[in-house]
């Protein structure tokens, strides 16, 4: 799946073609569609993110917004379309993945799958297990990569802010996993906000604010 330039975008709604139509010339599985009203009182969103296949509606959103500075109505936009229609795609995307032979995934197919798990409250023990079991199994089909490694490790540490856990194995899986990363992506703003919750989980506060800094 790829993101059509707005350019390609606008002509094929020129076009009026049908979705799966879209889907095929633009080798996209998902079309996002919308409009925007503007009027004396405000601005109204009309937004749908569908499958090309099938044209079936995944998720639809109207906005109606009050007249407004535009850093704020960004802002509205912002907290009242994007953080929902991201859960959406990301649901839509772990539904195709669980529907393909096991042996196919990919890590990539993991870390989208634990994310998509992630987004929904609240964290419980079966869910962290859950997400932590599929980032192993991501570990294992790609050993080197860090952003598994990091993603793993925070996996690992959130028994401890969440449930209370204190297991000293997991921060030393946690440490283990963030000096592996720290090769390839030392300086990196998920390996930074890996080390800070560190430091959190191993109670030194201060120098985890600092390092979040």
């Amino acid at each position: 799946a790829v993101v059509g330039a707005r350019s390609m975008a606008q002509a094929m709604a020129a076009r009026k073609l049908p979705l799966p139509a879209v889907g095929s010339e633009l080798a996209v599985r998902y079309v996002l569609e919308g409009n925007i009203r503007r009027s004396p009182e405000g601005i109204e969103f009309n937004v749908q993110l569908s499958d090309a296949a099938s044209a079936a509606s995944i998720w639809a959103r109207q906005i109606k917004e009050a007249a407004t500075e535009p850093g704020d109505l960004r802002l509205q936009i912002a907290q009242s379309l994007l953080f929902p229609l991201r859960t959406a795609f990301m649901d839509a995307e772990a539904r195709r993945i669980s529907g393909l032979p096991d042996a196919t995934l990919t890590a990539d197919d993991l870390l989208l799958k634990v994310g998509a798990l992630n987004n929904h409250l609240p964290l419980t023990p079966a869910k962290n297990a859950e997400s932590t079991a599929m980032l192993e199994r991501a570990l294992a089909l790609d050993p080197t990569s860090a952003e598994v490694m990091i993603r793993l490790a925070e996996q690992t540490l959130r028994p401890i802010f969440e449930f209370n856990e204190r297991k000293a194995e997991r921060l030393l899986r946690a440490r283990a996993l963030a000096d592996r990363a720290r090769a390839s992506a030392a300086g990196s703003e998920p390996m930074l906000a890996l080390q800070a919750q560190i430091l959190r989980a191993e109670g030194r506060f201060d120098e985890a604010l600092a390092a979040y800094m």
